[in-house]
């Protein structure tokens, strides 16, 4: 029970880490994507 409750926040940590970057990098692409896509149409 000791090892379970104190390798769960070690795992839980990096997974957290790792979501918010992707989360930062979608919203990125994202607005990115959507200047591209506003460039495009002010050029036509």
């Amino acid at each position: 029970m000791d090892l379970a409750s104190l390798t769960s926040p070690t795992i839980n940590i990096p997974l957290s880490k790792h979501v918010h970057n992707h989360s930062i990098g979608c919203t990125a692409i994202n607005s990115v994507g959507m200047t591209n896509t506003s460039i495009r149409l002010l050029i036509r």
